[in-house]
């Protein structure tokens, strides 16, 4: 039963960008499905060895086949490559504003991205722009440390996976600031590595649609900057995270069994806060969650989706960590066994309670009722849709910054017109510019169950419009398939924030809308979502 029906240094002398930016990479322009123009379904699921993993011959009418897996990404270079991860020496790696003269004569001009820094570094997602905070040490797990504390629960790419019916749904969530859809330079210069690549070699090599995969990012300040806008990873690394999400996936799928769903929201108000100047933006208060168990009745993987940055741990303490969506993870898996994947929701305008450290997951993942306690998921067919679009750019800070290589995603020079609107309104929200992003939405259908992906920090009432749509629960995950900056609808929206003052905040203009793209990207991704997932239950 559903409860409820820093302003900061200058670029080029003017240019400043800051924690909300990600990227959204190109993909093929899709096939169409009935009532969803520009969008596509899926093929027949297929398993590692090309076997049918659709409906089989023994699964009961109220079960699908699901796997899980979890993949370590504690840095490992390889010495005998030339491989180094510089962390022993702080003074080595300090961001070039600290004026440190014996850090920066280990900085140099970086190829890969438009910055002086240590290119054997791994920098942190930050809140300003350019080499922030770098990595120095390294949370690692510890079975033995309970939930709850600060330290003791990894870094990992953890994947879920979900097939019937001839439809396959699988989740990844990166341990990261965030992730881009394509990149121009960090990955290998042997491979492509962006979230879109990924789901097209994958989909190639396991038989699936690349619609099937969504890779999301926490969004931990205290974890790595995977899109270049703070210093990035070293190119070693980019490429033992890639095949560490490849390989969750792969494990995922392989490990597929017969198992149950359940699935509910329950009620978290504590656990997160309105965090922009003006009260704009509804709040999204609820844990919404899935969970998978086997005909052993032991538990398979515990999905979570809820409205909160990841800045419980923030990204002074050169630690690595998880944040809380890492102390979720951990719980659950105390608590319930399996393994457990928590996702940002609507987190545009939300923010994690204060001083939460490691106690707020623990406390979440305590809210969640025991094996049996949600609502079964019956017939769980599994179907997937994905929409792409050019999507216009429409802030002049971002787009220079963009255009420039400050953030390793491409733009494009395209002219690009949208036009959403909310159904009956004779209002839509008109965008047009000359500079444009190939962005992609998602949304899938698990029975009762409705899992959304949208390519940035979509806000509360975003996330509220797809949960009030699923019969069971609603899955409506920020950060997916990109990380391309905030979302707010154009109800919501400052305009002239949007051009450059919000980057000083101060409560005149509100901060976010610096970070945000145009004024109609929510409201083009939300309205495509919409109409996707009317498709699915048409």
């Amino acid at each position: 039963m559903r409860l409820r029906s820093l302003f900061t240094a200058g670029v080029t002398g003017v240019l400043i960008v800051g924690a909300a930016w990600a990227g959204v990479g190109l993909a093929p322009v899709p096939t169409a499905i009935p009532g969803a123009p520009g969008s596509r379904t899926p093929t027949t699921a297929r398993s590692l060895d090309g076997a049918n993993v659709g409906i089989g011959d023994d699964l009961g009418p109220d079960e699908a086949l699901v796997g899980a897996a979890k993949v370590d990404i504690k840095p490992m270079p390889d010495e005998s490559k030339g491989e180094v991860w510089e962390h022993d020496d702080a003074a080595k790696c300090l961001p070039m504003t600290s004026g440190d003269v014996e850090g920066s004569l280990t900085h140099a001009a970086n190829w890969r991205l438009p910055w002086i820094e240590n290119t054997n570094c791994i920098y942190m997602g930050g809140f300003g722009i350019g080499p922030s905070q770098p990595v120095l040490g390294w949370d690692d797990y510890d079975a033995d440390v309970p939930a709850g504390g600060e330290n003791g629960y990894g870094l990992w790419a953890r994947s879920f996976a979900v097939s019937r019916g001839g439809g396959t749904l699988v989740l990844t969530i990166l341990d990261g600031e965030g992730y881009n859809g394509l990149y121009n330079k960090l990955c290998p210069s042997d491979e492509a590595c962006g979230a879109h690549d990924l789901a097209a070699q994958l989909g190639a090599e396991l038989g699936l649609d690349p619609a099937s995969f969504v890779f999301s990012s926490t969004h931990a300040h205290s974890s790595m900057d995977f899109i270049g806008g703070w210093g990035g990873v070293p190119e070693w690394y980019m490429r033992q995270v890639a095949n560490a999400m490849r390989t969750s996936v792969r494990e995922a799928v392989g490990q597929m069994v017969p198992a149950r769903l359940e699935a509910g929201d329950t009620l978290a108000r504590p656990y997160n806060n309105e965090r922009r100047d003006t009260y704009h933006s509804a709040e999204d208060p609820t844990v919404n969650w899935i969970r998978a168990v086997g005909r052993d009745d032991e538990t398979v993987a515990t999905v979570a989706t809820f409205a909160a940055h990841a800045t419980s741990f923030g990204s002074d303490e050169t630690v690595a960590h998880a944040d809380w969506p890492g102390v979720f993870a951990k719980r659950v898996e105390e608590r319930f066994g399996g393994i457990g994947l928590a996702f940002e929701s609507g987190l545009g305008n939300m923010s994690a309670g204060r001083n939460s450290r490691g106690s707020m997951g623990k406390a979440l993942a305590d809210l969640l009722p025991g094996i049996g306690g949600g609502t079964l998921v019956t017939q769980p067919d599994v179907n997937v849709a994905q929409t792409f679009w050019d999507q216009p750019v429409t802030n002049t800070p971002l787009m220079t910054l963009g255009t420039g290589g400050f953030f390793d995603r491409p733009f494009q020079s395209a002219s690009a017109q949208i036009t959403p609107a909310k159904e009956g309104s004779n209002k839509p929200c008109v965008s047009a510019s000359g500079v444009s992003v190939h962005v992609a939405a998602t949304a899938a259908r698990i029975g009762g169950v409705i899992v959304t992906a949208a390519p940035g920090e979509i806000f509360a009432n975003f996330s509220n419009t797809i949960e009030e749509m699923a019969p069971i629960t609603g899955l409506a995950i920020g950060q997916a398939n990109d990380a391309l900056g905030y979302m707010p609808q154009s109800f919501e929206t400052d305009h002239a924030a949007r051009q450059g003052p919000g980057f000083a905040g101060g409560g005149m203009f509100e901060y976010e809308d610096a970070y945000s793209i145009d004024a109609c990207f929510g409201d083009k991704t939300l309205e495509t979502q919409i109409a996707m997932i009317r498709a699915l239950f048409s």
